[in-house]
């Protein structure tokens, strides 16, 4: 459907005395009128009916099915065309004003105003129902920042759909860091540069969330999780507050920024966030000891050394004690600086450690011939990148011609790493477990081996 046949929403009611001085106070107006008052003759149940908990359920799956849309746009015009889309982009803007992001204003002289696009993503339950339809509105990237105070004058033009009816050639200046914006990083990192190299660290941040939660007296830890953690859903355990838990997942995922170190303990206390539990909250806990014992911590980008591209994987077999799935960790470093890492759950049951370590490292190679693409568009070109695994037996099925009965059920994963190892794309290459950089972000670590791969990281003090 064009965009000029579909009926533009007013996003933008603007009222008040604010009009005579330049600037405008606007409250997002819903699209949709809903109806309150429902005649008798129009219902299609008995009213005198009762009304059984397992009846309102049913009713209640049956109206969050009909108001959330099934389908992700593929522009702002296909999105406008289905009302629970344009709730979803409502209620994006609606965050906007509760958070006073930006002020409709007249565009200053001179003035060159950024673009703004709309993403659009379905989020799924754990059943693979849509759950929830989410509309972001970004900048140039995906990455997005939000609430931090910026110094500059930035002004967007109005968000595509929601143009003000009123004033249609206004533009919003930016009291905080939109989503993408370059300046947003700078509310989080602190930057010092030098000629050997760049270290950003968040000491300021750290100190920030360390007095808002009131875990400024907390006795220091040197590691972010003990060797003993074992966490699992802990049903008989008992509750804690879900919004200050999920508070401090959030604050903690910010500073995985800068610390790699704390990834994997981040991730896995994420995991419950559902339904959170004493033993959860207090295994964040033990990372905000962490964090007071190390605040300075950051990470540095030497100038020193050469471009080259190498990454590490590994896997930790069934270490999920929910779902018994393996979890494995990965990092990429260009030249002797960390530039990618990752600590996640592998979306099947691996039935040996073998598989899960070729997952892991299938999933890897697909990584590294991204970032290689990447460097091409540079002028940088890669051959035999050395993918280091500390699994023998995984690097022997790549390597092997011949496909075992044993190896059947990861037949595809098995040719698309074994292809790019023949085509010279990739090196897979045996590493010590005690130099397996990667198996930071898989498990809980002893402080001797935990201290060792953090400095191999680049993970330090200032300089």
């Amino acid at each position: 459907m064009p965009s000029s046949s579909l009926p533009r929403p007013q996003a933008r009611a603007e009222v008040g005395p604010a009009e005579d001085e330049g600037e405008v106070t606007s409250e997002i107006v819903p699209s949709q009128q809903v109806q309150r008052d429902h005649p008798p003759d129009r219902m299609i149940r008995d009213l005198h009916q009762h009304v059984t908990r397992s009846s309102v359920n049913s009713l209640a799956f049956f109206c969050h099915s009909a108001f959330v849309a099934s389908f992700e746009p593929r522009d702002v015009s296909h999105a406008l065309s289905d009302p629970s889309w344009v709730n979803a982009m409502h209620e994006e803007l609606e965050n906007f004003e509760r958070n006073h992001v930006w002020d409709l204003v007249e565009p200053p002289l001179n003035c060159h105003p950024i673009g703004t696009k709309w993403v659009f993503k379905n989020k799924q339950g754990e059943d693979g129902m849509v759950v929830r339809n989410k509309a972001r509105l970004q900048m140039d990237v995906k990455s997005g920042f939000l609430n931090g105070y910026i110094e500059e004058e930035v002004y967007v033009k109005q968000p595509p759909g929601f143009e003000s009816a009123k004033f249609p050639d206004r533009v919003y200046k930016l009291r905080k860091a939109l989503y993408g914006l370059k300046q947003a990083p700078r509310a989080w990192l602190q930057i010092k540069q030098g000629l050997e190299g760049t270290f950003i660290h968040q000491a300021k941040y750290t100190k920030d969330i360390l007095r808002k939660f009131d875990k400024g007296d907390l006795k220091p830890m040197a590691t972010p999780m003990s060797t003993q953690t074992a966490l699992d859903a802990d049903e008989e355990g008992e509750v804690v507050d879900q919004r200050e838990y999920r508070g401090m997942i959030g604050s903690l995922l910010y500073l995985t920024a800068t610390r790699p170190n704390i990834q994997f303990a981040v991730c896995l206390c994420a995991r419950f966030q559902a339904s959170p539990r004493l033993s959860h909250r207090q295994a964040v806990k033990h990372i905000f000891r962490y964090r007071k014992y190390t605040p300075e911590l950051g990470l540095w980008f030497s100038l020193a050394s050469l471009l080259s591209l190498r990454g590490y994987s590994d896997a930790d077999f069934a270490g999920c004690r929910l779902e018994r799935k393996s979890s494995f960790g990965t990092c990429q470093f260009l030249g002797s600086s960390l530039v990618s890492w990752s600590s996640r759950k592998q979306s099947s049951v691996a039935t040996s450690t073998t598989e899960a370590e070729y997952i892991a490292t299938t999933s890897y190679c697909s990584q590294l011939l991204w970032m290689k693409s990447t460097l091409s568009d540079f002028g940088l070109s890669f051959r035999k990148i050395p993918l280091l695994v500390d699994s023998t037996s995984a690097i022997s099925v790549a390597k092997n011609p011949v496909l075992h009965s044993k190896t059947k059920h990861i037949d595809v994963r098995f040719h698309f790493l074994r292809d790019h190892y023949e085509k010279g794309d990739i090196d897979l290459i045996h590493v010590e477990t005690e130099n397996q950089l990667a198996d930071i972000f898989t498990k809980p670590l002893d402080l001797s081996i935990f201290a060792h791969l953090r400095g191999e990281l680049g993970v330090c003090y200032p300089f």
